[in-house]
């Protein structure tokens, strides 16, 4: 991040004119249907000096509060940052014109990032960092949790799943490696992602079994197609601690094989999709 100051200040000054002349940066290379604005605001400099070797060396961070909005087909899109590099702008400008509206939430097509009412579509890189969290639960079992984590541009953990639930258990005590039964574990290829899968059985106080089942796949720092996964399902989560599984022990097991064997590689239509003809330009 360290850059010479007075090609920061030069490039700053140039942003915040072109804001304050249009109160905006249009952001160009959009589909006719699209409008989209960009507001570059609120720069911060933090300077200092740092040792460098038997040197003292001069350090300045600066950034920029950024937000972009983007109308499209009747979907809006807010976009914003509130610490970002000034010489990154371009990204941001990039990223609103690979935008695409998808209010019906339809599998795209278009290979891509999905978004609640949308898509960024590719090209996207691991450096990107996009990443996901989801958590999911069963009306008719509400003491089973899902959830899904995927990061992309990630370095793999040196130690893997399998060795660090195999620490962690090595760091019981002997009453509560009683409470454990490991059901598997083991390396497990899923949609071709070689991972690792840990499953296990805990006792929780007099009669109350309860299950955690978790795949992990270590994933790339430099493929975004080969993100960090993380899947796991968990039983008898009550409100004020644990409750005994809904699930018997077969059944837990045959549910994990089901869903966690449905993950898959999406892969995109080679094809050029077809569009709507673009409505009339919407104004904001």
């Amino acid at each position: 991040m360290k850059r010479a100051a007075w090609s920061r200040l030069a490039k700053l000054i140039i942003a915040i004119v072109l804001a304050v002349a249009a109160g905006t940066w249009a952001v160009g290379q959009l589909r006719e249907s699209e409008v989209a604005r960009m507001f570059v605001h609120d720069r911060q400099v933090t300077q200092g000096t740092a040792a460098n070797g038997m040197e003292l060396e001069h350090y300045d961070f600066e950034n920029v509060a950024v937000e972009a909005m983007v109308h499209s087909g009747g979907t809006s899109a807010d976009i914003s940052a509130g610490k970002y590099d000034p010489d990154h702008i371009d990204r941001l400008i990039r990223l609103a014109a690979q935008l695409v509206p998808n209010p019906a939430n339809m599998v795209p097509l278009e290979s891509g990032f999905c978004l609640d009412g949308t898509y960024v579509l590719d090209p996207l890189d691991a450096s990107q960092r996009e990443r996901i969290m989801m958590f999911a639960r069963l009306p008719s079992h509400p003491d089973i949790e899902f959830s899904l984590i995927l990061l992309a541009g990630t370095k793999p953990d040196e130690k893997g799943l399998l060795i660090r639930n195999a620490e962690s258990n090595a760091r019981l005590s002997v009453l509560e490696s009683l409470r454990v039964s490991q059901l598997r574990a083991a390396h497990r290829t899923i949609s071709g992602l070689r991972g690792e899968e840990v499953l296990e059985r805990f006792a929780e106080g007099d009669s109350v079994n309860v299950y955690s089942f978790w795949w992990e796949f270590g994933g790339s720092s430099d493929d975004v197609g080969r993100p960090h996964l993380s899947f796991t399902m968990d039983t008898g989560k009550g409100v004020r601690g644990p409750v005994p599984s809904s699930l018997s022990q077969e059944a837990a097991l045959a549910l994990w094989d089901k869903i966690s064997s449905s993950i898959r590689f999406h892969h995109a239509s080679p094809a050029p999709v077809a569009r709507p003809a673009a409505p009339a330009r919407p104004t904001i």
